[in-house]
């Protein structure tokens, strides 16, 4: 879906929310993959769709639309590694990073490490 292969979707969700779809972050992120009602609203004008935050918790509407914005940042950021980067920090502050040379946070390091290593469990699952 939207040039998101399985796997790296089942990784990023395991990552964000341990697959608990009524998971609510510190910063206000909703859902298996912790979209902020922001960025989810986003996403939905940019898929024709309305928006409704209550949903968030959806499983179905959830991935639908936390799965468009992954396939958005691989566009965007044209690898892998890159897009779970964008995905932790948010793609303007990690494209400034990339821009001027800096070292991403050390929090980021450890998500990407953790979304390849689940990656690597779910190809070999589908």
């Amino acid at each position: 879906m939207f040039g998101v292969d399985e796997a790296l979707a089942f990784a990023v969700i395991r990552a964000e929310s341990g697959f608990d779809a009524n998971a609510v972050s510190k910063k206000g992120a909703i859902g298996l993959m912790q979209l902020t009602p922001a960025t989810a609203e986003w996403c939905c004008e940019k898929l024709g769709d309305d928006f409704d935050e209550n949903r968030l918790i959806e499983p179905a509407y959830n991935l639908k639309i936390g799965i468009y914005y992954l396939g958005y940042l691989l566009e965007r950021f044209g690898n892998v590694e890159d897009a779970v980067r964008a995905y932790n920090m948010g793609p303007n502050a990690y494209a400034k990073t990339k821009e001027n040379g800096g070292a991403v946070y050390p929090e980021t390091s450890a998500y990407l490490k953790k979304v390849m290593f689940y990656k690597n469990i779910y190809i070999i699952i589908y």
